[in-house]
This record gives structure tokens, sequence and C-alpha cells, in this order.
């Protein structure tokens, strides 16, 4: 080592020791203050008040960073957190106060967060039913014969999971008391001989709104599959459809059901509500129960039309209009994949041009175009009422709610807060208003208005909120359930999911063909009151 190296570290030993004497320095210099301020209240402008000093501030050289200058620092700064306490606790305070009062007033705003948030008692429900005809009656009166190992009833109210005002008559249960394997092979055989026997089936679920089919063990989703084969209900397409619907296996008619988020209440619909064609018949099987709820409610959109303000039912009948949006494969389809169908897969080609012309194709489209963002978008206008045939032309709101607004699926998880935990809602709320923000922001971009461009009001959202789940019949299925639904005047729809959602499997088939009117007329008829 020569004697420059011997001068530069001696210069630095030295430069390092001034300056740690100079940090002493400082930190007893103001801890002789804070004594002396703490003795003797009165500070003359000769001294420095100990708020212009920070010790924690102190440039320290990184030597003795483990010695005296952090055993100072750490003395000194619970001081500081002493002294601040007060101004930092009024902070605190003030930030609740502002984030309650910015609630409280979000909570006046919108009375939708408010029924989640304090939601209303739901008074005690009656186990009257809307009719007193029997099962055993009405397969009677249809001429049916029902084998040994077949009989006829009604849900009991201990079978449901929700009881209403006035409990529906409907699903017409047709309960199995064959055991073993063997009833696929029984049902399959009674209904291959019996011609009859198919066509008053398909009669009862007209009448009934709906057929179940419980208590067939060994029945599997091929079996369903098969099942609807022997009832003669062709089966349909999805083509256009906007949920993403997954087959079974290749070459199957059969399709798993949509696994939209647990939290979520998939509003009651009529099945392609948002096309002026739709499937005769909607069909279900219960391959895996789900840990909890999760049901598949059926609602008489019927009695909800009967039932329905007068001002509401003009502008329904009206018209009513569909945007429907299908993505591409990039970059939405790795976004939205699981839950929303690409052009591609609503109209079953690759080619754009071959989509264009089946999207055109199809019945009550008014326009239909590729937009910039790669997307195919297509409308649909029709009114939303059916005059059912089969029930005496008698007049049925014919449509799907899953689209107009964030307020309706939000009203009905009001309606039921037992199920989900405040925060499960508000989480929900959250959901459903990012996914009514932007099209890009939802999974199924659908938007449903009136004709005229507007949309449902609150108010109207809560009306037909309540009509909707008034009618409804809510009840957890049983493993191997196949229920029979017509899709002209029952809707249905699913309830939150307990659990992982990936449990519930539930398989679909869909089967026949309808049209909505074009336009339809309705008189209003004025009297004199007696």
């Amino acid at each position: 080592m020569n004697k420059a190296e011997i001068h530069i570290i001696s210069m630095r030993e030295r430069l390092n020791n001034l300056l740690s004497w100079q940090h002493q320095a400082q930190v007893e210099a103001a801890l002789k203050r804070r004594t002396r301020k703490s003795q003797d209240p009165v500070i003359t402008g000769e001294q420095m008040p100990y708020d212009e000093f920070d010790p924690c501030e102190i440039k320290r050289p990184r030597q003795q960073h483990r010695l005296d200058g952090m055993r100072g620092c750490s003395v000194l700064m619970s001081r500081c957190h002493q002294q601040s306490f007060g101004a930092c606790y009024l902070g605190v305070v003030a930030a609740v106060v502002l984030g309650m009062t910015m609630v409280l007033m979000w909570l006046a705003v919108d009375p939708v967060l408010w029924a989640l948030v304090a939601p209303t008692h739901q008074p005690q429900m009656s186990l009257a039913t809307c009719s007193n005809a029997s099962a055993e009656d009405l397969v009677a009166g249809s001429g049916l014969e029902l084998p040994a190992w077949l009989s006829a009833r009604w849900l009991d109210p201990g079978e449901l999971s929700v009881l209403q005002p006035c409990q529906p008559r409907f699903p017409l249960v047709l309960q199995s008391t064959c055991t073993g394997d063997s009833c696929a092979r029984t049902l399959d055989e009674w209904l291959a001989s019996n011609a009859t026997a198919v066509a008053k089936l398909k009669e009862l679920a007209v009448s009934s709104g709906a057929l179940l089919l419980r208590d067939l063990p060994g029945v599997s989703d091929e079996d369903f599959e098969l099942l609807m084969l022997r009832l003669r209900i062709p089966p349909t397409s999805y083509t256009g459809s906007i949920g993403r619907r997954e087959l079974v296996k290749q070459g199957s008619k059969r399709t798993i059901t949509t696994r939209y988020p647990p939290s979520m209440v998939l509003m009651p619909h009529i099945e392609f509500g948002n096309k002026k064609t739709r499937p005769e018949f909607i069909a279900f099987y219960a391959k895996h129960l789900p840990e909890k709820y999760g049901e598949t409610p059926l609602v008489d959109f019927q009695s909800v039309w009967e039932r329905m303000d007068i001002e509401l039912k003009l502008k329904f009948a009206k018209g009513i209009r569909f945007t429907t949006r299908m993505y591409p494969e990039r970059p939405f389809y790795w976004i939205w994949g699981e839950y929303a169908s690409t052009w591609k897969g609503a109209f079953g080609t690759d080619d754009a041009d071959e989509a264009l012309r089946r999207c055109r194709a199809m019945s009550g489209i008014t326009m239909c175009r590729f937009c910039m963002d790669g997307a195919l978008e297509y409308v649909m206008e029709f009114p939303a009422v059916y005059f059912h045939e089969k029930k005496h032309d008698a007049a049925v709101l014919s449509t799907t709610f899953g689209f107009w607004n964030a307020d309706l699926p939000l009203f009905s998880l009001a309606r039921f807060p037992g199920r989900l935990g405040l925060w499960e809602r508000l989480h929900a709320y959250a959901l459903l208003r990012l996914k009514f923000a932007s099209t890009y922001l939802d999974p199924t971009p659908t938007r449903a208005t009136f004709s005229d461009g507007s949309g449902l009001t609150t108010s109207e959202s809560k009306h037909l909120s309540d009509l909707i789940w008034d009618a409804a019949v809510i009840y957890p299925a049983h493993a191997a359930d196949i229920v029979l639904v017509d899709n002209r005047g029952t809707a249905h729809g699913r309830m939150n999911v307990g659990g992982r959602i990936e449990q519930r499997q539930v398989v679909s088939y869909i089967g026949g063909e309808y049209e909505v009117p074009n336009a339809i007329s309705l008189s209003l008829e004025v009297t004199k009151a007696e």
C-alpha cells in the first residue's frame, strides 16, 4: 500500500468520525430542546420549535445506521407519532364521515342499491293454490292412461324452495315407482308402443305449463335425448344464440347450460326471446346437483301478462327491439369465451360472408352487419306478446328479461336476501352495473329496448320483477329429474348457485318451432261504472 492510499483512507476515517459527531450532536441538541419544552411551556423566539426538526430525515453515514443514529431516530419517532396522533385521528374520522355521506347519498339516489342493502321483509306466504284442480283429473281429462308404475300429482309445499301468495299448479309431476337400472328401458318401451301417450304427454306439458318426470333411477343424459326424440320433438339449432352452448358430445343434440357467475340470478325468460323464431319446447335433465340452491324457476308468463299495468302492456304490445353483438375470436373470446358465443360459433361457419347470409336469413331481422371491431351485430323488432293457439289464443308475455337493465336482476336478488350475504349482494350490484355500462364489458352483449328506443324505468322494473316472481315456482331438483317446459307460455331461469358452479350440471334440449306475430293490435274498452 503506497502513501497516497494510506492518506485517502486516513481522510475517509476522519470524515466519518466528523459526520458521526455532528449527527450525535444534533440528536442530543434535539433531546435537550424537547426536555426544555416539556419543563417550560413558554417558547422564546430564539428557540427552534420541535416541529421544525425531524430526526428521521437527518442524513446519516451508512456506517452508523445500525448504531447511535438508529437509536435516536427510534426514540424520537414515537414522540413524533404521539404529537401527530390528533391530526391523524381527525383525518381518519373525516374520511369515514365523507365515505358514509357519499354512500348515503348514493343510496338515496339509487333505490336498487337501497333494496339490496336493506331488503324489505317478505311476508309469510300462503299455502293456498291458484287452482283446486287435481292432477289425476287433469290426466284423466286428457285421455292419457298411465301405466301402473307412473302416478300423477302436484308438488307439495314442502318440496318448494319458496312459497308464493298463490302457489301456481305446475309443473305436473309424473312420479315413477320403478326401481333399478331398467327404468330407462321401461319408459322407452312404453312410448315406443303407444303413439297416443306421446301426443298426450306433450299436451299435458302445454296445458299445465311444464311436465316433471321424477324418480327415474338409471336414466342418463343420453336416455334423456332419446326420450325427447321418442316424444317426436325435432331438435332446433342454436343459430344466432347469445350464450355459448357446449355439446355434451360431438353429434349429439343436447347441450350443457351456460355457466353464468354463481351469484347471479338469471332472469326468467322465453328461450330465444330475443328472436322472432323460438323453439316450441325446452327440456332439462339434472345430471349433477349443486351444493346449494341453483334451482331452475318456472314462471307462468300468461299470469304475468294478465296482471301487468295497462301502460306497460301497451309498451310491450307496440314492439320491442333487441340489438345483439357476436364477438370475434380475438381478443374478446379470450376474455368472455366461457359465457359468450362468437359469430363463428353462433352461425356455425368460419366464412364471414356465409355468417352474414345466415344472419340475414333469420326471421324478423331489420339489420345485420359487421362492425369495425370485427363483431357481427344484428337487430330484431317484434311484439312482446304471443297468442297461444293451444290455449284458446290466450295472450302471453313472450320475451326475455336478462338484457333490459341491471335493475331487474338486482331487484330479484333483493327479493331473496337470505340466499346471499351483504357482501355478495354488493358484488353482484357492481358486476351487473359494470355489465350494462358497455357492450364490451358484457359477456353476452345484447341490449333490449322498446321500439322507440326507450327502456324500462326503475319503477317499471320493480313492478315487472314482482309480477314475475309472484308467478314463479321454485323447487330443488332431484338427481335425474327431467322437466319438459312449454316454451310458448312458461319461462325458465336460474337461481343463484351455492358452492362451485362446476358442480351444477344441467343438460338442455330444445325442439320444435314457432314464431311471434309481426304486429298486434290492442283495444281498450271503457264502460260506465255501476
